[in-house]
């Protein structure tokens, strides 16, 4: 992901745009109403969410990531960064037993939405805040999201980190758009069932969920 040069706008207009929360007096580098002591603003680059560099340091919110190295850390979206050996989530923590080497997320990088799949060379993931689950048996080289919320690897759908028993994967359709609060509605039906997340649904209990979608 690109880094940007800061600006001197306020943060609090524009919490959810990929700008992050990061701005600058013009002589200080803060985060919301933090300053970071130390951070160099002249080479200062902000990313997605909580993420940003400058050439001394990787940082988390005002926080420097002390183990992090420079010179191939990478925010990946506002929920992960990464660099050669190590991946972050959105709380500073660093994720044991990824590959760090191979992980990377699928989707928009630019969502705040903390939701969706990502993939090392070992296994697929799905993740919602700050859980992030192992989809068992899905193959990370096939793997192909429907969306946040469904995917499959050519052989199995998944709902989450949940395999659907028996979905027939040729026939099996998600559901586009959103509610009116702006959430995804799991919803998604074959040429045998429909489902809600990964329940079995009437095709009553289907339409009425699902009408609920506005595109």
């Amino acid at each position: 992901m690109e880094g940007r040069k800061l600006s001197n706008t306020n943060p609090f207009d524009d919490l959810e745009s990929e700008k992050g929360a990061y701005w600058t007096d013009g002589k200080n580098v803060n985060f919301l109403y933090t300053k970071i002591e130390g951070a160099d603003l002249d080479s200062f680059l902000q990313y997605a969410g909580p993420w940003a560099t400058d050439k001394n340091y990787c940082y988390w919110t005002s926080l420097r990531l002390e183990d992090a190295d420079r010179e191939t850390f990478n925010a990946l979206n506002s929920t992960f960064a990464k660099d050669k050996f190590n991946v972050w989530r959105d709380d500073g923590k660093k994720l044991k037993g990824l590959d760090a080497g191979s992980f990377e997320i699928f989707g928009d990088k630019y969502s705040v939405t903390p939701c969706g799949f990502c993939k090392d060379k070992n296994h697929v993931y799905h993740y919602l805040s700050l859980i992030i689950e192992i989809v068992k048996n899905a193959r990370p080289e096939t793997f192909i999201p429907l969306n946040r919320e469904f995917g499959h690897d050519g052989n199995n759908v998944f709902w989450h980190e949940k395999r659907i028993k028996k979905a027939d994967i040729e026939t099996f359709e998600v559901m586009k758009g959103v509610d009116i609060n702006n959430e995804m509605i799991p919803y998604a039906k074959d040429k045998n069932k429909y489902y809600f997340c990964n329940k079995i649904v009437s095709k009553d209990e289907f339409e009425k969920g699902a009408g609920k979608i506005s595109i």
